[in-house]
């Protein structure tokens, strides 16, 4: 978490592809940064993702995502 919430943003764009930033709002865009991580990741092989439940307590983060199969509509998930 401490690599999404800020202190580090060489790792964070090098593991997620995002920089981080430090701030009051850095649990939801750890969030974010996951959720966007996770739909590059499912775009690859044709899947994409739709968030049911995102929650940040503390220091973790924990995402429930139902991925599905469909090539027309990875392309519209950007």
């Amino acid at each position: 978490m401490a690599v999404l919430a800020g202190n580090s943003a060489e790792t964070c764009y090098s593991k997620y592809g995002a920089v981080s930033l430090k701030g009051n709002f850095c649990h939801e865009m750890a969030l974010r940064i996951v959720l966007h991580s996770l739909d590059l990741r499912a775009n690859c092989y044709q899947r994409f993702v739709v968030p049911l439940l995102s929650v940040s307590a503390d220091f973790y983060v924990r995402v429930f995502v139902r991925v599905f199969t469909g090539q027309a509509k990875v392309k519209a998930s950007s």
